[in-house]
């Protein structure tokens, strides 16, 4: 294998020291001692001609390497790390230098800062990354700016790899170790960066092209031809983007190797007549490939295919000949060393993925079609179709794992989409040439291509309505989609080999049985059981009520509206880091005015099926909703009355006590305040739970009746007392009964049936 692939065997051992060194965490001394040992035993194997045994050393000091790199990066980042100084409540000023492009969202703006330093009572020279969120967009910092300002620093807690995407592990891997919010950039001193460098440059490069796009395209044309020819999609309208989605085609407004063809292509006739030698239309078309990776944000799939047109260009000049397999193995090889995270970034694996299904199936499918190679049917029809499907057969593992949904229709939606997507590229192209010669040809080319791209639009709109059907799929692991791709793999080999074939029958076989088995050991256990997990909010708390293989519910105790964005700075980072992207109902039992916003915005990014809210709300919700958000249809708005909703086999009630969640045995009651008469109308009959939405002021009262209704724990938002009370000696604070969620970040009740 290391004769034929040398670069794919290597590629396994960088794979396999970053899994060890992100599952296992082992000490940065360990890898540094054993990458010594694989050196010298590398020079050693060397000195003595042992081939085989200095390939394996190589691979194992890679190992080691990669391994040193990922820890000292992520984990184990010394005492002078930024990470070391986050509290969440101490005040820093802070001074850094912005490290990637400005994010500029809807309604804030997102910066990357390296920070050299934090002034508190002292100054503390550190190193690290924070994420700077400013409360509205601005495009007043670029790349490479210094940046001065004051603000709390907010941990960002790492977590390994799993099958769900998780925000704080995604920052982590980012070396982003903690979050600060500024309401205004005009709190921030700022320091423009050298405007004659490469960065600023590209910015306004890039600035222009959005700009020619603007001028002779209309908005939503300009839009999309952003996001086909750099992956610039913020402009785009987002029922647009969701059809793209449903459709199965999002991939064609990210930026990808297509995408690189099509540039080299462009250029290398743009080029053609100026007869060239050789070396100098490669290195042309080299200095392309990297103006045009940044232009694109760096985007891994971008970086991949410059890679990979880059050393093919190079075996050009050097007149060499090249094998897709290591070219494409180099390409991960460069990128994993340079950023380990990048592997477990899902734009990473589908890119790789892909191009290592495209690489190894579509030459056997081509062999299998032999006879009709030339047939132009064959061609321009069959050729592509299995090219869309292939890819859409690769991909198919990691979206269904991710994304929870596979579109049915996709490789067929692919086949009529991509081919007008790769035509309005080359179109995008010629415009901007256009526009550069003669602003009036410009506008000329621009009415041919917005009749493009609207007939591109028209065709994904019919691909991604309603009525597409989609394939749900919530219990994918990652150990089935290895399975998956493993049998993916194998297919090409088995069409010409009979053994390979009952190779692929032995491990499908196998493959469906493990499947089965797990489906039988969980219908085996109970179903029976409820998962409660409450957190603070401001002036209140949140309930995630998640019934076993059942959808989330959420119950919004108490909320009060503050400054800042309580969904995106509390509520939306806790259900992330829980894996929650979907809701069915969202409980409102009590809300201000000012935090009304917050809920809606919650409904339409998790898509609420149902939201209930109290008679005294409603008029607020009506307000809010009619003056700021008039598209809010896709949840429906419920009254809550008293009486039962079920879930499964138990349900939600309102009574005079307060909103609860009768399940099995089980009562739990959620009121904003309480009161010892209050409590004596609880029902007797079921083992009660009592989760409190705002401060709780104990009186002694309280605990008598507690002891005599023998609840089995109590929850609040936070405890407020007096001496006087705590000086009682039957009186005891115990967090076997009482949680303060003002001390516990969060709190989860497990009831089982």
């Amino acid at each position: 294998m290391f004769k034929k692939s040398p670069a794919l065997f290597l590629l396994i051992f960088i794979v396999v020291g970053i899994l060890i060194a992100d599952s296992f965490r082992i000490a940065i001394s360990y890898f540094f001692i054993s990458l010594i040992l694989f050196v010298v035993a590398s020079l050693f194997c060397y000195k003595s001609h042992r081939e085989n045994l200095l390939v394996i050393c190589i691979g194992l000091g890679l190992l080691s390497f990669v391994g040193l790199r990922f820890a000292s990066l992520y984990y184990e980042t010394g005492s002078n790390h930024i990470s070391n100084f986050i509290d969440g409540k101490s005040t820093y000023i802070i001074y850094g230098k912005i490290s990637d492009w400005p994010e500029l969202k809807l309604e804030r703006t997102e910066l990357t800062v390296d920070v050299d330093s934090l002034e508190g009572s002292q100054i503390n020279y550190v190193r690290g990354k924070v994420l700077l969120k400013i409360n509205m967009p601005t495009t007043a910092f670029q790349r490479g700016d210094n940046l001065v300002f004051k603000g709390r620093i907010y941990a960002v807690e790492g977590e390994r790899f799993s099958k769900e995407f998780n925000y704080n592990r995604f920052l982590r891997y980012k070396e982003i170790n903690g979050v600060v919010f500024q309401t205004t950039p005009l709190h921030i001193l700022h320091d423009k960066a050298n405007r004659y460098s490469v960065i600023p440059f590209i910015d306004k490069l890039r600035e222009a092209i959005k700009e020619s796009f603007k001028r002779n395209l209309s908005p939503v044309s300009a839009a999309l031809a952003s996001g086909f020819l750099i992956g610039e999609t913020r402009d785009i309208p987002p029922e647009l983007y969701k059809r793209f989605k449903d459709s199965g085609t999002l991939h064609l407004l990210a930026v990808s190797g297509s995408n690189v063809i099509l540039v080299l292509t462009f250029f290398s006739i743009l080029i053609n007549p100026f007869l060239l030698t050789k070396k100098k239309r490669s290195l042309i078309l080299m200095a392309v490939v990297v103006i045009f990776s940044l232009l694109s944000y760096g985007d891994p799939s971008v970086v991949r295919a410059g890679i990979m047109a880059g050393l093919v260009l190079l075996a050009g000049v050097v007149e060499r000949r090249y094998e897709l397999k290591n070219i494409i193995a180099v390409a991960a090889f460069m990128i994993l060393i340079y950023e380990p995270s990048q592997l477990f970034d899902l734009g990473f694996q589908l890119s790789f993925v892909i191009a290592w299904g495209l690489i190894v199936v579509v030459p056997k499918l081509n062999l299998l079609f032999k006879k009709y190679n030339l047939k132009k049917w064959f061609k321009y029809l069959l050729f592509p179709f299995l090219v869309s499907l292939t890819a859409q057969l690769f991909s198919i593992g990691l979206i269904g794992l991710y994304f929870k949904q596979i579109p049915l229709l996709s490789p067929i939606a692919n086949l009529f989409i991509v081919p007008l997507v790769s035509v309005a590229v080359i179109g995008v192209l010629v415009l901007l040439v256009a526009d550069f010669i003669l602003p009036l040809l410009g506008l000329f080319v621009g009415s041919f291509l917005n009749l493009i791209i609207e007939f591109t639009v028209y065709v994904v709109n019919i691909f991604g309505s309603d009525k597409m059907p989609l394939i749900s799929v919530h219990d994918w692991t990652i150990a089935g989609v290895c399975g998956l791709y493993v049998i993916l793999f194998m297919i090409p080999f088995a069409i010409f080999s009979k053994s390979n074939r009952r190779k692929l029958l032995f491990v499908v076989l196998l493959f469906v049985n493990l499947i089965a088995a797990k489906h039988a050991i969980a219908a085996f256990e109970s179903s029976n059981s409820l998962d409660l997990l409450c957190f603070n909010i401001p002036g209140g708390n949140i309930s995630i009520v998640q019934p076993k293989n059942r959808e989330v519910d959420i119950i919004v105790n108490s909320i009060q509206g503050k400054t800042y964005r309580i969904d995106e700075k509390i509520i939306i980072p806790k259900l992330k880091q829980w894996n929650i992207f979907k809701i069915d109902k969202l409980i409102v039992l009590n809300t201000d005015f000012s935090a009304i916003d917050d809920l809606l915005r919650i409904a339409k990014t998790y898509d609420v099926r149902e939201m209930y809210i109290t008679e005294k709300n409603e008029h607020s919700f009506l307000d809010q909703i009619n003056n700021t958000d008039k598209d809010f249809l896709s949840t429906k708005l419920i009254i809550l009355q008293k009486g039962t909703m079920p879930i499964g086999e138990s349900g939600y009630l309102l009574q005079d006590d307060g909103f609860s969640v009768i399940f099995h045995g089980y009562k739990i009651t959620f009121v904003d305040k309480i009161s010892s008469v209050h409590l004596k109308t609880f029902s007797r009959g079921y083992k009660q739970i009592l989760v409190l939405g705002s401060t709780w002021n104990i009186s002694r009262n309280d605990f008598l009746v507690l002891k005599d209704l023998r609840y089995e724990k109590i929850i609040c938002s936070k405890i407020a007392h007096s001496k006087s009370v705590l000086d009682k000696k039957d009186i005891v604070l115990s967090t076997d009964l009482i949680v303060d969620l003002n001390k516990v970040s969060e709190y989860i009740i497990k009831i089982s049936y």
